[in-house]
């Protein structure tokens, strides 16, 4: 500047109108000059540009910017930190250089520039959980585009719908199966009116049926306007092959019950009338024959009814994996 014969009330004319904060401090310490956004900055926090704003910040920041400014006017060498002021969750980004007489101080707010990279790391974080899942999982606009998916979203959509979509695609793509799109088009349609509700959807894989729950989750504004849909699908074709597996097993122990109630009531019934006229006291009585004739046409019909028993255990034992001792 002294080259270009830029005088001193030429450059605090200059640095009036930058953005960052400077101060100037002489070797003890002492406030020589301060730009207006620096004055602006030492006000907002409740204190005096010109009094001891170094001892302030720290102060309230724990940041060693006394000791660190002493340290660079003696070495000359500059030094570069962040200061971050909890009371008011500001960040700054500190720089001393030495200079003539002193050393000179430029606060940059980089509270903004944190905050993104917060959200960055945040999204890289919930990018990381939703693709360690094999779960579908994916968001959705007002418009159905896709904001975010994960890549089980992605294999899902291909295994069944025969084509592949991702980030910005439509979810309801008009080149996509068209039983897959007349299943979820009324889906989304009701989870845009804010509704929030878990179908089942029988779903063609190839020649095999796949039975899958989708939860559908309306994402809301601050101001409680439907911004997008939330979802998440499972496969649930083995629970619903285990639940007719139980409910076909359930059929047959009522059967097997209802045999041994009714069936086997009947004969048991007869062969004890049957008992009750046999003539114990004459074993030559005619009417025994006619007896054991009874007993012997029961006891065939009684032994049909547990050959039937036998079978529906056995095949009770072939669906649950276990077989009959």
């Amino acid at each position: 500047m002294r080259d270009k014969n830029v005088s001193f009330v030429e450059l605090q004319g200059i640095l009036e109108y930058v953005s960052d904060g400077i101060v100037l401090f002489n070797r003890d310490g002492v406030v020589t000059w301060s730009n207006k956004p620096f004055e602006k900055f030492a006000a907002s926090l409740g204190f005096d540009a010109y009094g001891t704003p170094m001892e302030a910040i720290s102060s309230m920041s724990g940041a060693g910017l006394p000791a660190i400014a002493m340290q660079v006017g003696a070495s000359g060498d500059a030094h570069t930190c962040e200061v971050f002021i909890p009371s008011h969750n500001l960040w700054f980004l500190a720089q001393l250089s030495p200079c003539d007489g002193g050393v000179s101080l430029l606060m940059r707010d980089i509270t903004e520039q944190k905050a993104s990279d917060h959200v960055l790391i945040d999204e890289r974080n919930l990018r990381i959980l939703i693709n360690i899942t094999d779960h579908p999982i994916w968001l959705v606009d007002v418009n159905c585009n896709i904001v975010i998916c994960n890549n089980a979203f992605k294999k899902w959509i291909l295994n069944f719908a025969g084509k592949e979509i991702g980030n910005g695609d439509n979810v309801l793509d008009e080149g996509l199966d068209e039983m897959y799109l007349s299943k979820l088009k009324a889906c989304f349609q009701l989870a845009l009116q804010g509704k929030n509700f878990t179908a089942i959807e029988d779903i063609k894989v190839g020649n095999e049926i796949k039975f899958t729950t989708i939860n559908f989750n309306p994402v809301f504004d601050k101001g409680g306007a439907v911004v997008g849909i939330s979802c998440h699908a499972s496969d649930i074709t083995d629970h619903r092959k285990n639940l007719s597996q139980i409910e076909a097993q359930t059929n047959l122990l009522l059967e097997i019950a209802n045999i041994q109630s009714h069936k086997v009531r009947g004969p048991v019934a007869t062969l004890l009338g049957l008992v009750q006229i046999f003539n114990f006291e004459d074993i030559s009585d005619p009417g025994n024959m006619e007896v054991m004739n009874g007993v012997a046409e029961v006891t065939s019909k009684l032994d049909e009814i547990v050959k039937e028993v036998i079978r529906s255990i056995n095949l009770l034992s072939y669906r649950t994996g276990k077989s009959r001792e």
